[in-house]
């Protein structure tokens, strides 16, 4: 039996989703990183609009979270990445955001559900969070 080459590469582009039990849902990187995003470009959002009402004081205390460097930055508010944003211009915002979200995909996946479930007040995501900071 002949087999195109054109048949072949088709079958093997289908295989891995056919292997999955629903193939029609995402894959968990994919979960992962649109959790990540969402995280990030929402609490950035609020970052921003927040960002209008702040006295100098505030603003100053802002930005010296964001002076530390986005990675120490978001290992300390990893539940509010946005006031890890640079928020300076619209291309450092989206820069900022692109690095965070790269970060965060290298984060716990338990962290990340918990992040995506709000949930900081369960054991298992308290024990998540500080094992993330570095106090476990």
């Amino acid at each position: 039996m002949k087999v195109s080459s054109a048949y072949l590469v088709v079958l093997l582009l289908l295989v891995p989703a056919g292997c999955r039990e629903n193939p029609d849902e995402p894959s968990e990187s994919v979960r992962k990183l649109r959790t990540c995003r969402r995280l990030i470009e929402d609490s950035t959002a609020v970052v921003l609009t927040l960002k209008k009402g702040m006295n100098a004081n505030e603003l100053e205390m802002l930005e010296k979270e964001r002076s530390r460097g986005l990675q120490a930055c978001l290992l300390k508010h990893p539940d509010f990445p946005g006031r890890c944003i640079d928020l300076t211009s619209r291309e450092s915002i989206q820069k900022s955001m692109e690095l965070a979200t790269t970060l965060c995909m290298s984060w716990p996946d338990v962290l990340v559900d918990c992040l995506r479930r709000q949930d900081q007040e369960s054991p298992g995501c308290q024990k998540a969070l500080e094992a993330f900071r570095g106090k476990d």
